[in-house]
C-alpha cells in the first residue's frame, strides 16, 4: 500500500498537502507509476495522451486475453479513477491529460521501486495479479475512516 505522505515530508517543490486518501486498482496503480515516470521526465510540460496510457496498460494484458472491449473499459477506468482522485486532469478540447505534481508526494522513491519490482514479477509470470490494498495506491481510506470515527 503506498503511504500518502503530508508536503513537509517531501523534498519537491512542487509538493501540496494530500487531504485524503484513496485506495486505487491494480490497473490504477500501474498507471499512476507510468505518469510518475512522465511526471519526473519532464515536470515543465506533464502532459499525456490517452492513447499513450492505454498502450503502457498493454504491458500488463494477459497474452490469453481476447476481450479487447473489457481491456479498454479497464483502461479508463483506471484513468478516471485517476482523474477522480486529482492525480491527473483533462485538458479540455483534447485526448490529454496534465499530470499534477502531487504524484511525488504520493509515490515515493521506495515505493516506486516496490511497484516496479511487483509489476516485473506479475508480468513474468512468477507473481500472482491480485487485487489487494498492499498492491494498490493509497490514494481516500484516511479520510473515510475519519468520517467513521475509526481513526
Amino acid at each position: 500500500m503506498l503511504c500518502v505522505h503530508p508536503a513537509g515530508n517531501d523534498p519537491s517543490p512542487h509538493s501540496r498537502t494530500i487531504l485524503r486518501a484513496r485506495t486505487l486498482s491494480l490497473a490504477a496503480s500501474a498507471l499512476a507509476l507510468y505518469l510518475y515516470n512522465q511526471y519526473v521526465i519532464s515536470p515543465d510540460d506533464p502532459v499525456v495522451e490517452t492513447s499513450d496510457m492505454i498502450d503502457h496498460m498493454l504491458a500488463y494484458k494477459r497474452a490469453d486475453d481476447t476481450d479487447e472491449a473489457g481491456f479498454q473499459k479497464k483502461s479508463r477506468t483506471a484513468i478516471k479513477s485517476l482523474e477522480d482522485a486529482a492525480i491527473i486532469r483533462p485538458v479540455k478540447g483534447t485526448t490529454r491529460y496534465v499530470v499534477y505534481p502531487v504524484i511525488t508526494s504520493i509515490l515515493t522513491a521506495e515505493r516506486v521501486e516496490a511497484l516496479n519490482e511487483r509489476y516485473k514479477a506479475i508480468a513474468s509470470g512468477t507473481s500472482v495479479a491480485i487485487e489487494h490494498p498492499d498492491s494498490a495506491v493509497d490514494a481516500d481510506s484516511e479520510a473515510e475512516a475519519e468520517e467513521n470515527g475509526n481513526e
